[in-house]
């Protein structure tokens, strides 16, 4: 007999749990946000089957779906109050084993900002990372999590952010992870228009870079070529006549009348 899909998960593994502050603002929402991802894989379901997340009540949520990530397929999921103050539940079919939500929160629109992030899983889950990421051109940014992670460290990503790595090896069901965060930044701008804004005198830099290298060229093809022409001129008039030209004497240069045999000028015959 076929397997039948049961109608939740008994547990979740290998979560990763993104925090990035004022990263983007795909929404226009117009005010500074923090993007809160959520990736893992569900555990004692087959798919199709319904996943359970809570989101805080002033999360505006950005997508829910099947993934994996570099794939996935989702849309706005079901959403009704929770029995948690301040939070709310959302739901929706998952296609594969592979979970995505993500939302924003709104934060803060003074330069100094402090704030706390907070997940509270539905699941029991086995192994997760949370990544902090530092906003471009924050400073005194500080990230402290509330629940002591068993391994943690900082590093850099391709893109140049600053990113802190927390490591939990087990999260109960109902237990709350959460992220004070802070950090000074003046311009309100996301990190992504940051990035996007900085990349503009980097390529006028390297347009300046080409065109420079471009006129070096051309003035050494320049210099090399003005010597050149005298000698081809001497090589073909040694040759003795233009193709379909004039014809000169092979040994004085002088040109040839096209009537006489030989040269006016020195007596050598001509070809």
């Amino acid at each position: 007999m076929p397997a039948v899909a049961q109608t939740q998960p008994a547990s979740l593994k290998d979560v990763v749990l993104t925090v990035y502050p004022e990263y983007d603002d795909p929404l226009g929402l117009g005010v500074p946000t923090v993007l809160v991802m959520l990736d893992g894989q569900i555990e004692g379901a087959v798919p199709p089957t319904t996943v359970r997340f809570l989101v805080p009540q002033g999360a505006v949520m950005y997508s829910a779906g099947s993934g994996p990530r570099a794939n996935y397929v989702g849309g706005p999921p079901d959403r009704k109050p929770s029995d948690i103050s301040g939070w709310d539940e959302i739901s929706y079919e998952l296609r594969t084993d592979t979970f995505v939500v993500e939302y924003y929160m709104p934060i803060q629109t003074s330069p100094d900002k402090a704030f706390s992030v907070e997940f509270i899983p539905l699941y029991d889950i086995s192994r997760l990372t949370a990544i902090v990421q530092e906003p471009r051109q924050a400073t005194n940014f500080s990230s402290a999590p509330q629940l002591q992670a068993v391994a943690q460290r900082q590093s850099t990503d391709t893109q140049g952010f600053n990113q802190h790595y927390y490591a939990y090896a087990t999260l109960k069901s109902g237990q709350s992870l959460g992220f004070s965060i802070s950090y000074t930044k003046e311009n309100p701008a996301p990190s992504l228009e940051i990035s996007n804004s900085n990349k503009g005198p980097v390529l006028a830099a390297v347009i300046l870079g080409v065109v420079l290298l471009g006129i070096g060229v051309y003035w050494a093809l320049r210099k090399s070529s003005s010597v050149r022409p005298g000698r081809d001129r001497v090589s073909r008039k040694g040759h003795g006549s233009e193709p379909g030209g004039d014809r000169f004497c092979t040994r004085c240069g002088a040109k040839l009348d096209k009537s006489h045999r030989y040269c006016r000028k020195c007596g050598t015959k001509g070809r």
